[in-house]
């Protein structure tokens, strides 16, 4: 169901091979490659069903690359319209129901809360301004968070841990390196857009996914053993940032600044990592046409900008519907009901989607909802970074560098989410899964059930105390210099 208002999408730059990957539908010599990667993606999907009754685990891998790559989309006629998401995960949950595997997640306040936004938007449906669309998004939505729930249960070790990264980084990568190659070879003068019919299919989506992905590029090749897997990452971690500037997004870009700032931060290599980031964005000004730098000097006409008009009004219309419906909110799709909008939002030109995930919660969930959100997203900075001090306390690598960049995942998700309306995408829950299991992995490792931030801001005082030089007050006074309270005995 689309709102009535959008007919089309908009057209200007998109090119047709770039991104989509679709095949001319009156070029006779596409035919062949076309009918061979349709065969190839059948083949592929086909296989990962007894796949994953052999190995539930391998099926939800699967399921998270058919879900962030959608290969099906890749093909050409009716094979993308299979339900390849829904045949995968069938299997997967099937095979997991009957397995050993194990059904419970980790011990953590974080499952508790992901469990109270499934209730709480299950809730606010029943009440949708829009039943019918609201109920669409409600079961994408639940299905993301109930995938969610089997990461966690099955993701026990660090290889798998590990081979969920991967999938993640390979998936969204196919599309980032391939924007990146793209923008490269045109000049930028082109937008790069991400598979039709996905959660990235728009350029300003796909470079959100891309500047989460990012940080576990630089993860995994940190901890790759292998020298030229570690080259092979960081030339896919430098085409990606292309993609994120060949898609023109000026939201993205706000967003890539920031997180590159928290990637220098914190690495090993601070000058080093700053000197590349220099280096590179001096190239990008001179690599880049002069419509890509107009297009982001107007974030300082936002005035005079239509596209950011409409979306202080679709905030003004979250807000609105905050205060007429303060616990339920307006259900998924609110902005469906056009009448609504404009009554609400008389001066605005026409409805408008959300553009951006807190006002997106807030109008569709209320504030019980934005303070499940934020609560959750609060929950899993606190819980990276206690994975990267425990990382760093009993000397794991890997979970110190894994609790750093979740965290740079997670300020990509926040800035570039300020101007999407995303708060759904299962990207952002399966970085929560690997801080999860990966906490709950590394407590195992290093012997600990439980550190808290306390805890470790204790140990940090602790140690400073134990370095810091004696004051005079503490040094011990004599037994004969010492005062004494009575007479002789």
């Amino acid at each position: 169901m689309r709102p009535p208002w959008k007919t089309r999408r908009r057209s200007s730059g998109r090119t047709g091979g770039a991104c989509d990957g679709a095949f001319p539908q009156h070029d006779a010599r596409a035919c062949g490659p076309a009918i061979m990667l349709n065969i190839f993606i059948l083949l592929a999907v086909l296989c990962m069903a007894p796949l994953a009754l052999l190995s539930p685990f391998v099926g939800l891998l699967g399921w998270h690359w058919i879900a962030f790559m959608n290969p099906h989309r890749l093909g050409w006629g009716a094979v993308e319209t299979v339900p390849a998401a829904m045949i995968v995960g069938a299997f997967a949950l099937g095979a997991w129901m009957i397995s050993r595997e194990p059904k419970r997640p980790p011990r953590d306040w974080i499952v508790f809360v992901l469990f109270m936004l499934a209730v709480w938007i299950s809730i606010t449906t029943v009440f949708a301004l829009v039943p019918e669309g609201a109920f669409r998004i409600w079961d994408r939505s639940i299905k993301i968070l109930l995938f969610t729930y089997v990461t966690l249960c099955l993701t026990t070790n660090v290889h798998r841990l590990h081979a969920l990264i991967w999938i993640t980084v390979l998936s969204i990568g196919f599309f980032s390196m391939k924007g990146g190659l793209f923008t490269i070879t045109t000049g930028g003068q082109y937008l790069v857009w991400g598979p039709k019919g996905s959660f990235i299919q728009d350029n300003n989506q796909l470079a959100m996914a891309v500047l989460m992905t990012l940080p576990l590029f630089f993860y995994l090749s940190q901890n790759a053993a292998n020298r030229y897997v570690r080259w092979g990452l960081l030339a896919g971690l430098v085409l990606s940032v292309f993609s994120v500037v060949g898609s023109q997004s000026r939201g993205a870009f706000v967003s890539l600044v920031i997180v590159s700032g928290y990637l220098a931060l914190k690495s090993r290599h601070r000058l080093v990592f700053a000197g590349l980031g220099a280096s590179l964005l001096v190239a990008l000004i001179f690599f880049l046409p002069e419509s890509w730098i107009e297009r982001m000097q107007s974030i300082q006409e936002y005035e005079q900008d239509k596209s950011v008009q409409g979306r202080f009004d679709a905030w003004t219309y979250a807000w609105r519907i905050f205060e007429e419906r303060p616990l339920v909110g307006g259900g998924f799709r609110a902005y469906y009901d056009g009448d609504y909008f404009m009554a609400l939002v008389p001066d605005a030109l026409m409805p408008r989607a959300w553009h951006s995930v807190y006002f997106e919660v807030l109008g569709e969930h209320g504030g019980v909802g934005i303070a499940i959100f934020l609560t959750l997203l609060l929950m899993t900075w606190l819980r990276a970074s206690q994975l990267e001090w425990l990382g760093r306390r009993h000397a794991l690598a890997w979970a110190s560098d894994l609790g750093r960049m979740c965290k740079a995942s997670l300020v990509a998700f926040a800035t570039a989410g300020m101007f999407l309306n995303m708060a759904f995408f299962d990207l952002y829950y399966v970085i929560i899964a690997v801080v999860v299991c990966g906490y709950s992995i590394a407590a195992q490792e290093s012997g600990e059930t439980r550190v808290s931030l306390r805890e470790s801001r204790r140990a940090r005082s602790q140690a400073r105390t134990a370095l810091a030089p004696r004051t005079a007050a503490a040094v011990p006074v004599p037994r004969s210099a010492r005062p004494t309270t009575g007479g002789p005995r």
